[in-house]
């Protein structure tokens, strides 16, 4: 679907498997703008496609097992552009470096064998660090550093004994921020980020401040060019937190605070203005960040019941309390209260 936001217009382009020029696939997970001004679609089951928008027309892709050089699995999760203009495709069977010139993939699949390989074929996401370096998140495989130019593989791994290490094995976002930090977000187990200095990971989970440990999406305030980094949105599957530009401070956000659904999933991009737009299970919302007001409101503390040894206190002559906790100023207990 096209939005057309300045006329309120939205132009549908729905499945046409009977169309070689149509788009054949109804289940969309990801969409690039592509280089001569039109856009790539990545389907699940359908390939991969290019669309054109002047003309309105779909090339697909597909996987051919009689040709070593077609995209090697129809399953396409991510697309991304590195600094070099390479586009690299995400899909069910393992990372594919695309020819745009020649129209041919070169794959590189999960090697058993080979232990400087990707440990698994499903592939979630995939960013680029100031090095050159991709960072490759799968799906129970964990997370991969990539060397573009020579394919080599360090992998990250969950270790149960080790609190430094990848946190989980199912990676759902990587997000490299502006000041070149590394951010992981896992489909359960919360937040990384990954510390070069040790070749760990710090963690972050609902106890630090998310609204939720599962991640969906992870985008960053501001324009890319922009010299300093930005603050961070968290999309989860139960609302939306923000790690401010300084990595200290998490701040949640639910319908009081101007976000009206919680429940995103894995879309998210950045209009060319300054708003966020993120999927919902309920559709699309896009926001402005510095719109957002936080909910100042402290709730008062108030007390609601008086327990001795793990047992609520009647209120009366001969205990205790003399009314309700709430209204009460002071208690008098004995020695044998102690307990």
């Amino acid at each position: 679907t096209r939005f057309d936001r300045l006329r309120g217009q939205m132009t549908h382009y729905p499945p046409d498997p009977d169309n070689p020029q149509g788009l054949g696939s109804p289940f969309v997970r990801a969409i690039h703008n592509n280089r001569a001004g039109g856009l790539w679609v990545g389907t699940r089951g359908g390939g991969l496609y290019r669309f054109d928008p002047t003309s309105g027309e779909f090339t697909n892709f597909r996987h051919d097992p009689a040709d070593p050089h077609s995209i090697s699995h129809d399953q396409v999760a991510d697309l991304f552009y590195d600094s070099s203009n390479r586009l690299w495709v995400g899909t069910g069977g393992g990372l594919n470096l695309f020819d745009e010139a020649n129209g041919t993939f070169a794959a590189y699949p999960l090697d058993p064998d080979n232990p400087q390989s990707l440990s698994q074929e499903l592939i979630n996401d995939i960013a680029e660090d100031p090095s050159g370096e991709l960072w490759i998140g799968t799906f129970s495989g964990g997370l991969a550093r990539m060397d573009p130019d020579t394919g080599q593989v360090r992998r990250y791994r969950p270790d149960p004994e080790d609190s430094t290490s990848l946190s989980d094995d199912t990676i759902t976002a990587v997000h490299v921020d502006r000041a070149g930090a590394v951010w992981i977000g896992t489909s359960g187990a919360g937040l990384n980020r990954y510390d070069p200095s040790r070749d760990s990971f710090m963690r972050f989970r609902e106890a630090d401040g998310l609204a939720s440990d599962r991640i969906m999406t992870i985008l960053e305030q501001g324009n890319p060019d922009d010299a300093s980094a930005g603050n961070l949105w968290i999309a989860t599957g139960a609302g939306l937190a923000m790690l401010d530009k300084n990595r200290s401070t998490f701040r949640t956000y639910g319908v009081s605070e101007g976000v009206p659904l919680a429940n995103f999933n894995h879309a998210g991009t950045h209009t060319l203005g300054d708003e966020l737009l993120m999927g919902t299970s309920e559709g699309l919302i896009a926001f402005d960040p510095d719109t957002l007001q936080g909910n100042a409101y402290v709730p008062p503390i108030v007390f609601t019941k008086f327990l001795l040894a793990n047992t609520p206190v009647e209120i009366g002559e001969d205990f205790p309390l003399q009314q309700v906790i709430n209204l009460t100023d002071e208690i008098e207990l004995s020695y044998s209260d102690k307990a």
